[in-house]
């Protein structure tokens, strides 16, 4: 009996043959110890009595090499977890794991299958692409002369992933409409081009809030390209490398099997990535064919800014009230790195923590004001307020912690005997934190309508601080968006800014940020060690990148490792924010304290920078060069235009 029921689990019938040249990647997600234990236990009844599913499989394997489903899950695990081949052919022998050459071979099968699953879905067209740089040291333990040359190695990668939320491939054909009204074609008519709008078009009443409806979207990685995205023809080249994986083109310039001369198809990456393809877009506008024009691309820092703000100028560090005495709190050995370059994460924690503190203590104040028995947060939690009363205290705080243009503007025109400059500059402050606060969250939220919101207020801060890199692409958005694509497209576009690769609430990413991911894990985890970490296995791994995480994931579902991870729980800040609490009710940062000098008066950005658009949009105004050469030309044409 016993003997039969073996011969059934192993056969070809009994659905665990895992063929290694036809591997793909349902396979892998489907593979559950728990479901293939259960039918273990209904067709091997007496064996499931003796044995359980691991032992079973060794048995299985043993009287017949093909039935090496579980062998198989084990073999691609240990490669991804870079196991000794020794330990793997130990492993084989004893029947836990596939052979070497079985593994690789399954890797081939898995990267073509993705290959193919992207194919199937680039071919409906309704796509979006994002490609990135990653830039990789290869350096020799021992120098050689024929080593001697660059070891450093530049790959572009990439990624595909579908539009949803109801786009069409029609919605994405209007390449032709676009080229037509394009400022880079010479042979368009002039009545076809719309008139640019001025900067003051762009301060419109934005549409009501909007939030991208909660889906997962899947996420196929491309195989990275031996392509050097910091040059404009390596994005050429890079763009045309990614299209033809996926098998799409003009089949009467290249080789491809979908013809998107008539679509557009849409391309994400970061900044410097941007202005390359712009430059190749106008290198390439007088060629004859939409493919050869790159006609079909269409391209789409708060953080460094509020640094730049509140940190950089040596002055603006000694107040008793500034950031900076924040952060010798919060972070008492980084004073030296936050002050020089401190990085985004850095920062990103310096905004949340501080700004938490912050208005902790303005709700302090506040409460103390209403009622001076309240003399802490503590006393006032313990009087129990009702919600009404705490909804009046955070709408008057709302209206009056936060930086107006004319309450400051009023502050600012009082006599020096009354004015309190520290209280002034964390009006700003906090304004701007809030700023921060408010575009974080809308897009972790998903919230477009709440991000394009908040676009005009951060572009004339990047305006007054000098990132003009950032306004010119935010401006080009709000102008080309809104005003000059088709319904559509418009939808596309917006609704794939932010994607959710969990399809959890509240984790919504831009593809950059999923770009990045990959990157770290080819760069660190998954793209070999010694002597394999080479360029070859590089390109060959970066395919399976998802995959692996996904091994990764089942057998610690599988295996019970629940004390593995590597999201680690927030630190406990009680005390710390304690500390700072108590500084901030010495110092009185939120209190008007008359004739109370500072040693840097912080400017309001947003007027500045309003101010700066203004007289870049004048006609023969005298204006400084922008770092990126383009943007007050691209303003007053705007306003010469509309004129």
């Amino acid at each position: 009996m016993i003997d039969e029921e073996i011969d059934d689990l192993a056969s070809h019938d009994g659905g665990w043959h895992f063929i290694a040249g036809h591997a793909e990647l349902y396979q892998l997600q489907e593979f559950d110890l728990v479901d293939m234990a259960q039918e273990m236990r209904v067709t091997g009844s007496h064996l499931w009595a003796m044995l359980d599913v691991i032992v079973s499989s060794i048995i299985m394997q043993g009287r017949n090499q093909k039935s090496n489903w579980l062998q198989s899950m084990c073999g691609i695990f240990l490669h991804a977890m870079h196991a000794p081949q020794k330990l793997v052919d130990s492993l084989a022998h004893m029947g836990i794991s596939i052979a070497q050459l079985t593994i690789y071979r399954s890797l081939d099968s898995l990267g073509k299958h993705i290959l193919a699953d992207a194919q199937k879905v680039a071919a409906t067209l309704i796509v979006v692409y994002a490609h990135d740089n990653l830039d990789i040291e290869f350096k020799p333990s021992v120098p050689t002369i024929e080593r001697a040359g660059e070891t450093s190695k530049h790959f572009t990668t990439s990624m595909v992933f579908p539009l949803l939320h109801g786009t069409t491939a029609d919605d994405l054909r209007c390449s032709q409409y676009l080229w037509e009204r394009s400022q880079l074609n010479i042979h368009a008519p002039r009545y076809l081009i719309p008139p640019k709008p001025t900067w003051l078009d762009l301060m419109r009443e934005p549409e009501s809030v909007e939030k991208i409806p909660l889906a997962k979207t899947p996420i196929l990685p491309l195989r990275a390209t031996m392509d050097n995205n910091s040059q404009v023809a390596g994005n050429i080249s890079a763009l045309t490398h990614i299209l033809s994986q996926v098998g799409v083109g003009d089949p009467r310039v290249v080789h491809a099997d979908i013809d998107i001369s008539e679509h557009v198809v849409l391309f994400y990456g970061d900044l410097g990535t941007g202005e390359k393809i712009e430059a190749s877009l106008e290198r390439r506008s007088i060629e004859g064919t939409p493919w050869l024009c790159l006609q079909f691309v269409v391209f789409m820092a708060c953080v460094d800014a509020l640094w730049k703000i509140f940190i950089q100028p040596g002055t603006a560090r000694t107040d008793s009230t500034c950031l900076m005495k924040d952060v010798s709190i919060l972070r008492p050995r980084e004073t030296g790195t936050v002050a020089s370059k401190p990085g985004f994460r850095r920062m990103h924690q310096i905004i949340q923590h501080a700004g938490i503190c912050r208005r902790l203590d303005c709700w302090r104040v506040e409460a103390q004001r209403r009622d001076p028995s309240h003399t802490s947060l503590q006393l006032f939690a313990a009087s129990k307020p009702s919600l009404d009363y705490l909804k009046a205290v955070a709408n008057h705080l709302a209206m009056n912690c936060v930086d107006r243009k004319e309450k400051l503007h009023n502050l600012r025109s009082q006599a020096s005997s009354v004015r309190d400059r520290q209280y002034e500059n964390n009006l700003l402050l906090h304004e701007y934190f809030c700023l921060y606060e408010e575009i974080t969250f809308a897009m972790n939220h998903g919230d477009i309508g709440c991000v394009e919101s908040c676009f005009i207020p951060w572009i004339w801060i990047f305006k007054a601080t000098g990132k003009h890199k950032y306004v010119k692409h935010r401006v080009k958005y709000l102008s080309n968006v809104p005003f000059l694509y088709p319904p559509g497209l418009k939808k596309a576009i917006r609704y794939s800014i932010l994607i959710n690769p969990s399809g959890k609430p509240d984790c919504f990413r831009v593809p950059d940020w999923c770009l990045e991911l990959n990157n770290l894990y080819t760069k660190t985890k998954y793209g070999g060690v010694g002597v394999n970490y080479t360029e070859r296995r590089i390109i060959d791994k970066s395919v399976l990148i998802q995959v692996f995480c996904d091994l990764h994931l089942t057998f610690q579902r599988n295996l019970a490792l629940g004390h593995l991870t590597t999201r680690h729980a927030e630190p406990d800040m009680t005390l710390t924010f304690d500390a700072l609490l108590r500084y901030l009710q010495d110092t009185k940062p939120h209190e008007i304290v008359k004739g109370r000098e500072s040693t840097h008066s912080i400017a309001d950005m947003k007027d500045k920078g309003q101010q700066l658009f203004s007289t870049a949009a004048a006609p023969n105004s005298d204006v400084a060069n922008d770092e990126d050469g383009g943007v007050d030309d691209e303003l007053r044409s705007h306003s010469k235009t509309s004129l």
